[in-house]
């Protein structure tokens, strides 16, 4: 509202758009998140820390099964 050239309707608009904005972006992230999960066999794995678990599997390695196909 301080910028001489917004009005109400102006501001309420792109607070709206902000607020949407900013909502797709959690979802995205949300789900991110869910596909960036290592699986329960790659976290039981012998040797394996939560740590390097979680970055492999945000480098797409989240199971035994793919950890194996890296070798090729």
């Amino acid at each position: 509202m301080a910028i001489a050239e917004f009005d109400e309707t102006i501001v309420k608009e792109l607070r709206n758009r902000a607020r949407d904005v900013l909502l797709t972006q959690a979802i995205a992230s949300e789900e991110t998140l869910d596909q960036a999960m290592p699986a329960d066999d790659l976290l039981t794995m012998t040797g394996m820390s939560p740590d390097l678990a979680l970055a492999l599997a945000r480098r797409g390695v989240r199971t035994r099964e793919d950890l194996a196909e890296q070798s090729g």
